[in-house]
């Protein structure tokens, strides 16, 4: 037998066998005892009694039942219920019985530790689908034709030949290697690719009030958007997590539903953003049939100490899946550290929302407008050197296949980005002489799987090389591209040096180190636009780091946005610089967050 509390404030009473477990109201809930199911071991169970929806949202004392998984009852949750508003009282009784929505842990395996789901909607031409993953991938043809292209340069084109008896054994070559995706074509809804979107979602003591509401518009808008194709699972946590919305198809029904779910967020409890991210990692790997793209999307607003060691291992669960992370801090109290890590760690944006009474449905929109645009996975660009090499330049995963090889994996690409990878190098001034004309510095290919075709593509390869003449070219001019990539990674560097320094206390020092990075930058005269809004960066985080109140809340929180936006080339936030935004949004993210910024229309 279990306690079942009839109470509806006390929704968050822990059912254990023959333990009451009772909600601190200061109220005195009627209890009843019910015979257990008989069902999987802490699988969740719902009362035959549920109120309908509306009903629900309105307070009424109805009784309800859910068993809670070992953690739960180690930890109850202490949530408040709050008052839903009339709006959404009057939207969520047009849908189903309560009991559809009901919190779900899953079943668990009491000797794995994890969550079982396994029922996420199964999705379109999934015949078609399992035909195509019993079949082996073709192998890669060599062609033009894929997304992606690969490109070469060199700071300087020419380099001259060493006098006789100079004693230079080696110049330093600059050169770039630019992973280049093709811009969509025109209005081609058809052409991308569906989702599997796992939103995580924290609904600790900290988020109550505008702040619950704010979160849920901007949920709402990310159901408004997704095509009947794309596939939605909405995960809340405080100190523990539940599944608020299986990963349903969002059709007509499963829209509804998944409004329904989030118009029942309430706040409470504290905050451990690992709990949120284990159980989204669970629905992600236990996917039946997957879509292509796949993401989650964390939004907190608290500080939570007990995460940062879990990171590693969640990240690497993350890779497995073939899903992104992105996170989302939420106001000037958020743990800016702990989101800036995940983000280095996942390779995505962190992205900063200080404004929260406006921004929020626009930094999902920047992230939901490039998900929908992915046009090449899992790219593997080989680079193979003729000459030494003495620095890369990349954030991303780069395997050291030999001395004179390197395997870079880019995870993916949106339409119409690139990525570009600095490469330091030490030409030998006895090759220079050797060679008549031109000397090859380096070949690059790419390997990657094409969204569109399904299948695998194989780049041409692309050779660097440096043109080697008599004289010196005074009139020679630094190529534009390779100077702004070298700007872009020294003010990327100062950022997160200047943290550092920040992190210590060392405000004075910080400043320092970011005044000397836009000296270095290229005389004013001389500078691009985007030259000038990286320098326009580099002074905006002056600013940021002053003192210890200032850098806390907003500094370190705006430093690391930006600092990671340069890191990994993508922009999801527009709290930044529109300078900055400019160098990195594509037009499919510029057009989301457009929208967004419409009234809602839910």
């Amino acid at each position: 037998r279990i306690l079942e509390c009839t109470d509806s404030n006390h929704t968050h009473c822990c059912q254990i066998p023959s333990i009451k477990m009772q909600a601190p109201t200061g109220q005195a809930p009627q209890q009843q005892q019910i015979p257990m199911m008989q069902q999987a071991p802490f699988a969740p169970q719902q009362s035959q009694q549920m109120p309908m929806l509306q009903q629900a949202m309105l307070g009424q004392q109805q009784p309800w039942t859910m068993l809670q998984p070992p953690q739960a009852m180690l930890f109850p949750l202490q949530q408040q219920q709050q008052q839903p508003s009339a709006f959404n009282a009057g939207y969520a009784s047009q849908f189903a019985p309560a009991s559809q929505f009901a919190p779900s842990f899953g079943t668990m395996n009491p000797s794995m530790g994890i969550h079982q789901f396994e029922d996420d909607d199964p999705i379109e031409e999934a015949v078609g689908a399992m035909a195509s993953a019993a079949n082996p991938e073709p192998e890669p043809i060599v062609g033009t034709d894929g997304p992606i292209s690969i490109n070469t340069k060199v700071e300087y084109a020419s380099l001259p030949k060493p006098a006789a008896g100079s004693g230079i054994v080696t110049q330093r070559v600059f050169g770039l290697v630019t992973v280049q995706a093709a811009q969509q074509e025109a209005e081609a809804p058809a052409e991308r690719q569906p989702m599997d979107v796992v939103a995580i979602l924290d609904v600790s003591g900290s988020m109550g009030g505008r702040k619950i509401q704010q979160v849920q518009e901007a949920t709402r808008f990310l159901i408004s958007q997704a095509d009947p194709r794309d596939r939605l699972s909405i995960v809340t946590f405080n100190q523990a997590a539940n599944r608020a919305l299986k990963l349903s198809k969002m059709n007509p029904e499963g829209k509804d539903n998944a409004n329904v779910a989030v118009l029942r967020l309430t706040a409470g409890g504290g905050t451990s953003i690992a709990a949120g991210l284990d159980m989204g990692l669970d629905i992600m790997e236990q996917r039946r049939q997957k879509n292509k793209v796949a993401s989650i999307l964390v939004l907190t607003d608290g500080q939570d100490a007990s995460t940062h060691a879990r990171l590693p291992s969640l990240i690497s669960r993350a890779e497995r899946a073939h899903c992104s992370i992105y996170a989302f801090g939420f106001g000037a109290d958020h743990d800016a550290r702990l989101l800036t890590e995940l983000a280095e760690q996942a390779r995505t944006p962190f992205s900063f929302v200080e404004d929260t009474e406006a921004k929020i449905r626009e930094a999902f929109a920047g992230t939901v407008g490039g998900l929908l645009s992915v046009v090449a996975q899992d790219i593997k660009l080989t680079l193979k050197f003729h000459v030494q090499l003495e620095a890369l330049h990349t954030p991303f995963v780069t395997d050291h296949v030999s001395d004179t090889e390197r395997t870079v994996t880019i995870p993916d690409v949106f339409a119409g980005e690139r990525r570009d990878l600095l490469i330091e190098l030490a030409v030998p001034m006895e090759s220079m002489q050797q060679c008549s004309d031109t000397l090859v510095l380096l070949e690059a290919a790419a390997q990657y799987k094409d969204l569109r075709s399904g299948g695998t593509v194989q780049s041409p390869s692309a050779p660097m090389q440096i043109e080697a003449v008599q004289e010196p070219q005074p009139e020679q001019e630094p190529d534009e591209d390779v100077c702004l990539q070298r700007e872009r990674v020294q003010v990327k560097q100062a950022l997160k040096e200047a943290m550092e320094q920040g992190n210590s206390g060392n405000f004075s020092s910080a400043q320092d180190i970011l005044t000397e990075a836009e000296q270095q930058l290229r005389p004013v005269g001389k500078r691009s636009a985007a030259s000038v809004a990286l320098g326009q960066q580099l002074r905006e985080a002056h600013s940021q780091i002053e003192n210890r109140s200032q850098y806390e809340s907003v500094g370190r929180a705006m430093m690391s946005d930006a600092m990671q936006m340069h890191s990994v080339q993508r922009c999801t936030n527009t709290n930044l610089s529109p300078a900055a935004q400019g160098s990195y949004m594509t037009p499919s993210q510029i057009s989301h967050v457009s929208l967004s910024s419409m009234p809602p229309r839910f």
